[in-house]
């Protein structure tokens, strides 16, 4: 079985501590030095602004420094990772947001706000080339939020949470033809343990066949903009791992193969011609970004050598 050999992970190391954000460098040191929760808070506090959102390029294809949706998603899924509890001024805030930007009518959020113009960003968050507004519940970002809301239920009504989450199992009944960040979504609530156990077994039979139809298993595609088995599959212990082993295997060679001289993996996407500084900036922060998220994964399938 291949590895990543250590001389490659520390290079990928050495990349992320030279280039990478601050934060994504505590994130790594709390996966794989035993560094502190706190430090990973404290560079978090940093993106989160007066409303209790999150801005400032948490996620780098959004430049705004004004809160979005988008990006207090990202938060939560940061406090998360370090245990942070809903008594923590940064989950407070940013739960609050997300209540405060919910219309509760439609149960619809905007991923960005209006001013999203403001600031560089990629162009498909440009709120120009969206379609209609939708009229009911999106699973993205709805379905993920819905699952921050009940592993913080202490912070939500329990009357909305009700009916957010008889909404989200409503769109996917309804589902009949993948839409990848839907499923990505639908995930985030399925792994959430919070979530009850009857609600997460029907999340997992409704994504089954959808999960089929979204993931490439062919390499060739691979660096094109697309569903590799790695966006789906984290570890050994997913219930998607044995329909699509194979393939999970040929994604961690293939991750291996393509990681640059210099240590670092690059986003699949880019925006553009135009994207100029701004682009140049986003893409660094991404790479940090995939360092740790992929050297996560080579742990989680054992394929970082010891």
């Amino acid at each position: 079985m291949r590895r990543l050999t250590t001389e490659r992970a520390a290079a990928a190391r050495r990349f992320l501590f030279e280039h990478g954000r601050p934060l994504d460098q505590s994130l790594y040191a709390f996966a794989f030095e035993g560094g502190p929760a706190d430090a990973v808070l404290d560079r978090l506090a940093g993106y989160q602004n007066a409303d209790g959102g999150f801005g400032h390029a948490l996620e780098p294809d959004v430049r705004l420094a004004d809160s979005s949706v988008i990006a207090t998603t990202v938060a939560l899924q940061t406090l998360r990772t370090v245990g942070a509890e809903a008594s923590h001024p940064l989950v407070i805030g940013a739960v609050q947001y997300l209540l405060d930007t919910l219309d509760h009518k439609t149960l619809v959020w905007s991923l960005v706000p209006p001013n999203v113009d403001d600031a560089p960003h990629a162009p498909w968050w440009n709120p120009r080339n969206a379609e209609e507004p939708p009229t009911g519940f999106t699973a993205n970002p709805g379905a993920e939020i819905v699952g921050h809301f009940h592993h913080y239920a202490s912070l939500v009504p329990a009357d909305l949470l009700e009916r957010l989450t008889a909404a989200a199992l409503a769109h996917i009944r309804g589902m009949r033809v993948e839409k990848m960040h839907d499923l990505f979504c639908y995930e985030a609530m399925r792994k959430t343990h919070a979530v009850p156990v009857e609600l997460r077994a029907e999340l997992l039979g409704l994504a089954r066949p959808l999960i089929a139809q979204v993931v490439v298993t062919d390499p060739a595609k691979w660096t094109g903009y697309c569903t590799r088995p790695l966006d789906v599959i984290d570890s050994p212990g997913s219930p998607y791992h044995d329909t699509f082993r194979d393939a999970v295997a040929l994604n961690l060679d293939w991750l291996i193969e393509t990681q640059q001289p210099d240590g670092a993996w690059s986003p699949h996407w880019s925006w553009g011609p135009d994207g100029g500084e701004a682009w140049e900036q986003s893409k660094r922060d991404w790479q940090g970004h995939l360092i740790v998220k992929h050297l996560k994964t080579f742990h989680a399938f054992g394929r970082l050598a010891v």
